[in-house]
Protein backbone atom coordinates (compact mmCIF):
# COMPACT_ATOMS: atom_id res chain seq x y z
CA UNK A 1 0.00 0.00 0.00
CA UNK A 2 2.84 2.40 0.80
CA UNK A 3 4.36 1.74 -2.65
CA UNK A 4 1.04 2.46 -4.39
CA UNK A 5 0.55 5.60 -2.32
CA UNK A 6 4.04 6.72 -3.29
CA UNK A 7 3.30 6.36 -7.00
CA UNK A 8 0.00 8.24 -6.56
CA UNK A 9 1.77 11.08 -4.78
CA UNK A 10 4.53 11.38 -7.43
CA UNK A 11 2.58 13.66 -9.87
CA UNK A 12 1.71 16.00 -6.99
CA UNK A 13 5.33 16.20 -5.90
CA UNK A 14 6.48 16.87 -9.47
CA UNK A 15 3.88 19.60 -9.93
CA UNK A 16 4.94 21.21 -6.67
CA UNK A 17 8.65 21.13 -7.57
CA UNK A 18 10.07 24.59 -8.37
CA UNK A 19 10.37 25.32 -12.08
CA UNK A 20 13.83 26.05 -13.45
CA UNK A 21 14.22 29.73 -14.31
CA UNK A 22 16.00 31.09 -17.36
CA UNK A 23 17.43 34.52 -18.17
CA UNK A 24 16.03 35.98 -21.38
CA UNK A 25 18.47 38.55 -22.75
CA UNK A 26 20.32 39.75 -25.81
CA UNK A 27 23.98 38.74 -25.61
CA UNK A 28 25.64 41.39 -27.76
CA UNK A 29 29.18 40.62 -28.95
CA UNK A 30 31.35 43.30 -30.51
CA UNK A 31 32.21 42.46 -34.12
CA UNK A 32 29.37 40.02 -34.77
CA UNK A 33 26.62 40.61 -37.33
CA UNK A 34 23.04 39.38 -37.15
CA UNK A 35 20.68 39.53 -40.11
CA UNK A 36 16.89 39.64 -40.01
CA UNK A 37 14.07 39.99 -42.49
CA UNK A 38 10.89 41.72 -41.39
CA UNK A 39 7.73 41.23 -43.43
CA UNK A 40 4.54 43.16 -42.84
CA UNK A 41 1.36 42.42 -44.77
CA UNK A 42 -2.13 43.86 -44.50
CA UNK A 43 -5.56 43.20 -45.92
CA UNK A 44 -8.20 45.96 -46.02
CA UNK A 45 -11.69 45.51 -47.50
CA UNK A 46 -12.81 48.23 -49.93
CA UNK A 47 -15.91 48.87 -51.98
CA UNK A 48 -14.16 47.31 -54.97
CA UNK A 49 -12.89 44.22 -53.14
CA UNK A 50 -9.76 43.84 -51.02
CA UNK A 51 -6.63 45.93 -50.95
CA UNK A 52 -3.57 43.87 -50.09
CA UNK A 53 -0.06 45.03 -49.32
CA UNK A 54 3.14 43.24 -48.37
CA UNK A 55 6.50 44.86 -47.68
CA UNK A 56 9.78 43.32 -46.61
CA UNK A 57 12.99 44.84 -45.29
CA UNK A 58 16.17 42.76 -45.03
CA UNK A 59 18.69 44.22 -42.59
CA UNK A 60 22.06 43.42 -41.08
CA UNK A 61 22.78 44.43 -37.49
CA UNK A 62 26.51 44.87 -36.96
CA UNK A 63 27.54 45.21 -33.30
CA UNK A 64 30.04 48.09 -33.18
CA UNK A 65 30.30 48.53 -29.41
CA UNK A 66 29.02 46.90 -26.21
CA UNK A 67 28.57 49.12 -23.16
CA UNK A 68 29.33 48.30 -19.57
CA UNK A 69 25.63 47.60 -19.04
CA UNK A 70 25.65 45.12 -21.94
CA UNK A 71 23.75 47.41 -24.34
CA UNK A 72 24.73 47.05 -27.99
CA UNK A 73 25.48 49.93 -30.37
CA UNK A 74 24.39 48.61 -33.76
CA UNK A 75 24.83 49.67 -37.36
CA UNK A 76 21.66 48.62 -39.20
CA UNK A 77 22.06 48.35 -42.98
CA UNK A 78 19.22 47.60 -45.41
CA UNK A 79 20.24 45.01 -47.99
CA UNK A 80 16.87 43.91 -49.38
CA UNK A 81 13.46 45.50 -49.98
CA UNK A 82 10.27 44.04 -51.38
CA UNK A 83 6.86 45.59 -52.01
CA UNK A 84 3.77 43.84 -53.37
CA UNK A 85 0.46 45.69 -53.67
CA UNK A 86 -2.83 44.72 -55.27
CA UNK A 87 -6.26 46.31 -55.38
CA UNK A 88 -6.43 50.06 -55.91
CA UNK A 89 -2.68 50.24 -56.64
CA UNK A 90 -0.51 47.60 -58.31
CA UNK A 91 3.18 47.22 -57.42
CA UNK A 92 5.52 44.22 -57.50
CA UNK A 93 9.22 44.78 -56.75
CA UNK A 94 11.83 42.59 -55.03
CA UNK A 95 15.44 43.77 -55.01
CA UNK A 96 16.67 40.16 -54.73
CA UNK A 97 14.80 39.25 -57.91
CA UNK A 98 14.82 42.39 -60.04
CA UNK A 99 18.11 43.64 -61.46
CA UNK A 100 16.87 47.21 -61.84
CA UNK A 101 14.55 49.12 -59.47
CA UNK A 102 11.29 50.61 -60.78
CA UNK A 103 11.53 54.06 -62.29
CA UNK A 104 8.44 55.36 -60.49
CA UNK A 105 5.94 54.70 -57.73
CA UNK A 106 6.27 52.99 -54.36
CA UNK A 107 8.86 50.52 -55.62
CA UNK A 108 11.19 53.39 -56.55
CA UNK A 109 10.81 54.90 -53.07
CA UNK A 110 11.48 51.55 -51.40
CA UNK A 111 14.62 50.99 -53.47
CA UNK A 112 16.07 54.15 -51.92
CA UNK A 113 16.66 52.21 -48.67
CA UNK A 114 19.10 49.75 -50.28
CA UNK A 115 22.62 50.07 -48.95
CA UNK A 116 21.64 52.80 -46.49
CA UNK A 117 22.38 52.55 -42.76
CA UNK A 118 21.12 53.92 -39.47
CA UNK A 119 22.47 53.39 -35.96
CA UNK A 120 20.53 51.89 -33.08
CA UNK A 121 21.29 51.28 -29.43
CA UNK A 122 19.50 48.35 -27.77
CA UNK A 123 19.64 47.10 -24.19
CA UNK A 124 20.05 43.46 -23.19
CA UNK A 125 16.27 43.47 -22.55
CA UNK A 126 15.52 44.44 -26.15
CA UNK A 127 14.67 48.05 -25.37
CA UNK A 128 15.37 50.38 -28.31
CA UNK A 129 17.18 53.17 -26.48
CA UNK A 130 18.17 55.35 -29.42
CA UNK A 131 17.95 55.56 -33.19
CA UNK A 132 19.94 57.96 -35.39
CA UNK A 133 20.18 58.45 -39.13
CA UNK A 134 16.56 58.21 -40.29
CA UNK A 135 16.27 61.97 -40.85
CA UNK A 136 19.08 61.84 -43.43
CA UNK A 137 17.83 58.57 -44.90
CA UNK A 138 14.30 59.90 -45.41
CA UNK A 139 15.69 63.02 -47.08
CA UNK A 140 17.49 60.80 -49.60
CA UNK A 141 14.51 58.49 -50.16
CA UNK A 142 12.13 61.41 -50.67
CA UNK A 143 14.25 62.58 -53.62
CA UNK A 144 12.93 59.52 -55.46
CA UNK A 145 9.42 60.97 -55.38
CA UNK A 146 7.83 62.12 -58.67
CA UNK A 147 8.88 65.55 -59.90
CA UNK A 148 7.14 68.28 -57.96
CA UNK A 149 6.28 66.02 -55.03
CA UNK A 150 9.72 65.68 -53.45
CA UNK A 151 9.43 68.54 -50.93
CA UNK A 152 5.92 67.55 -49.86
CA UNK A 153 6.90 63.86 -49.64
CA UNK A 154 10.00 64.71 -47.61
CA UNK A 155 7.99 66.80 -45.14
CA UNK A 156 5.38 64.05 -44.68
CA UNK A 157 7.95 61.29 -44.31
CA UNK A 158 10.10 63.29 -41.89
CA UNK A 159 7.12 63.80 -39.62
CA UNK A 160 6.23 60.11 -39.62
CA UNK A 161 9.75 58.64 -39.74
CA UNK A 162 11.88 60.93 -37.61
CA UNK A 163 14.60 59.38 -35.43
CA UNK A 164 12.37 59.67 -32.36
CA UNK A 165 9.32 58.15 -34.04
CA UNK A 166 11.34 55.36 -35.61
CA UNK A 167 12.74 54.35 -32.22
CA UNK A 168 9.14 53.78 -31.09
CA UNK A 169 8.17 52.00 -34.31
CA UNK A 170 11.24 49.74 -34.32
CA UNK A 171 10.49 48.75 -30.74
CA UNK A 172 7.37 46.99 -32.05
CA UNK A 173 9.63 44.46 -33.77
CA UNK A 174 11.48 43.54 -30.58
CA UNK A 175 9.94 42.04 -27.45
CA UNK A 176 10.85 43.76 -24.19
CA UNK A 177 12.25 40.99 -22.00
CA UNK A 178 11.78 40.60 -18.21
CA UNK A 179 14.25 42.10 -15.76
CA UNK A 180 14.64 38.88 -13.78
CA UNK A 181 14.90 35.17 -14.70
CA UNK A 182 11.51 33.53 -15.39
CA UNK A 183 10.07 30.01 -15.32
CA UNK A 184 7.54 28.43 -17.68
CA UNK A 185 4.16 30.02 -16.92
CA UNK A 186 5.59 33.33 -15.66
CA UNK A 187 4.32 36.56 -17.25
CA UNK A 188 5.56 40.16 -17.50
CA UNK A 189 4.21 43.40 -18.97
CA UNK A 190 5.56 46.47 -20.73
CA UNK A 191 4.08 49.63 -22.18
CA UNK A 192 5.03 52.00 -24.97
CA UNK A 193 3.79 54.27 -27.72
CA UNK A 194 4.27 54.46 -31.47
CA UNK A 195 3.20 57.02 -34.09
CA UNK A 196 0.42 56.22 -36.53
CA UNK A 197 0.32 58.50 -39.60
CA UNK A 198 -2.58 60.98 -39.49
CA UNK A 199 -3.84 59.61 -36.15
CA UNK A 200 -1.31 60.78 -33.58
CA UNK A 201 0.17 58.24 -31.19
CA UNK A 202 -0.98 54.78 -30.14
CA UNK A 203 -0.48 53.30 -26.68
CA UNK A 204 0.62 49.67 -26.58
CA UNK A 205 0.27 47.42 -23.55
CA UNK A 206 2.12 44.14 -24.00
CA UNK A 207 1.78 41.01 -21.88
CA UNK A 208 4.25 38.18 -22.44
CA UNK A 209 4.23 34.65 -21.01
CA UNK A 210 7.01 32.08 -21.16
CA UNK A 211 5.15 29.13 -22.67
CA UNK A 212 7.83 26.50 -23.14
CA UNK A 213 11.51 25.63 -22.95
CA UNK A 214 12.48 23.14 -25.66
CA UNK A 215 15.33 21.70 -27.67
CA UNK A 216 17.18 20.55 -24.60
CA UNK A 217 17.01 23.95 -22.92
CA UNK A 218 18.36 25.84 -25.92
CA UNK A 219 15.15 27.54 -27.05
CA UNK A 220 12.29 29.43 -25.39
CA UNK A 221 8.78 30.02 -26.73
CA UNK A 222 7.10 33.27 -25.65
CA UNK A 223 3.41 34.15 -26.14
CA UNK A 224 2.86 37.87 -26.63
CA UNK A 225 -0.45 39.76 -26.56
CA UNK A 226 -0.69 43.45 -27.49
CA UNK A 227 -3.57 45.80 -26.69
CA UNK A 228 -3.48 49.02 -28.69
CA UNK A 229 -5.37 52.25 -27.92
CA UNK A 230 -5.22 55.84 -29.12
CA UNK A 231 -3.15 57.95 -26.74
CA UNK A 232 -5.73 60.47 -25.45
CA UNK A 233 -3.01 62.97 -24.54
CA UNK A 234 -1.50 63.07 -28.03
CA UNK A 235 -2.68 65.33 -30.83
CA UNK A 236 -4.96 63.51 -33.28
CA UNK A 237 -5.46 65.49 -36.52
CA UNK A 238 -8.13 63.03 -37.69
CA UNK A 239 -10.22 63.13 -34.51
CA UNK A 240 -13.86 62.55 -35.44
CA UNK A 241 -12.97 61.62 -39.02
CA UNK A 242 -10.87 58.46 -38.70
CA UNK A 243 -10.87 56.65 -35.37
CA UNK A 244 -9.56 53.36 -34.02
CA UNK A 245 -12.34 51.46 -32.26
CA UNK A 246 -10.44 48.32 -31.34
CA UNK A 247 -6.96 46.90 -31.96
CA UNK A 248 -5.28 43.83 -30.51
CA UNK A 249 -2.54 41.45 -31.58
CA UNK A 250 -1.21 38.03 -30.67
CA UNK A 251 2.32 36.86 -31.47
CA UNK A 252 4.69 33.98 -30.86
CA UNK A 253 8.35 34.71 -30.23
CA UNK A 254 11.06 32.06 -30.53
CA UNK A 255 14.14 32.89 -28.48
CA UNK A 256 17.57 31.25 -28.68
CA UNK A 257 18.80 30.89 -25.10
CA UNK A 258 22.07 29.51 -26.43
CA UNK A 259 22.77 32.43 -28.76
CA UNK A 260 21.08 35.13 -26.73
CA UNK A 261 19.05 36.45 -29.66
CA UNK A 262 15.58 36.33 -31.15
CA UNK A 263 15.09 33.63 -33.76
CA UNK A 264 11.66 34.74 -34.95
CA UNK A 265 8.47 36.61 -34.14
CA UNK A 266 5.19 36.14 -35.98
CA UNK A 267 1.58 37.14 -35.37
CA UNK A 268 -1.46 39.13 -36.38
CA UNK A 269 -2.97 42.42 -35.31
CA UNK A 270 -6.65 42.98 -36.00
CA UNK A 271 -7.89 46.56 -36.08
CA UNK A 272 -11.39 48.02 -36.35
CA UNK A 273 -11.59 51.64 -37.49
CA UNK A 274 -14.42 54.05 -38.19
CA UNK A 275 -14.27 56.44 -41.16
CA UNK A 276 -17.20 58.68 -41.96
CA UNK A 277 -19.57 56.41 -40.07
CA UNK A 278 -18.35 53.33 -41.93
CA UNK A 279 -16.59 50.49 -40.10
CA UNK A 280 -13.31 49.25 -41.59
CA UNK A 281 -11.65 46.03 -40.44
CA UNK A 282 -8.00 45.35 -41.23
CA UNK A 283 -5.65 42.48 -40.47
CA UNK A 284 -1.92 43.12 -40.23
CA UNK A 285 0.55 40.23 -40.12
CA UNK A 286 4.12 40.79 -38.96
CA UNK A 287 6.96 38.29 -39.19
CA UNK A 288 10.55 38.96 -38.22
CA UNK A 289 13.00 36.12 -38.62
CA UNK A 290 16.68 35.42 -38.36
CA UNK A 291 17.76 35.10 -42.01
CA UNK A 292 21.51 34.91 -42.71
CA UNK A 293 22.41 35.57 -46.34
CA UNK A 294 23.41 32.43 -48.24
Amino acid sequence: MRLVAGFLALPILLAAAPQEKVKLEWKWKKGETLRYEMTQSSTTPTGAGEMKQEQLFGMTMAVEEVGGDGAGSLKVTYDRVKILMSGMMETDYDSDRDKEPPTEGTGKLMSGFLGESVTMKMSTRGEVLEVKGFDALIEKVAKSAPEGQGDMMQQMMKQAYSDENMASMMQQGYTVLPKDPVAVGDSWESQGTFPMPMMGKMKVTTKCTLKEIRDGGKEAVIAQANKIEVDPEAENPMQGVLEVKDAAGTYEVIWSLERGAMTSMKGDMKMVMSAGGQEIKTTNTTEMKWAPKK
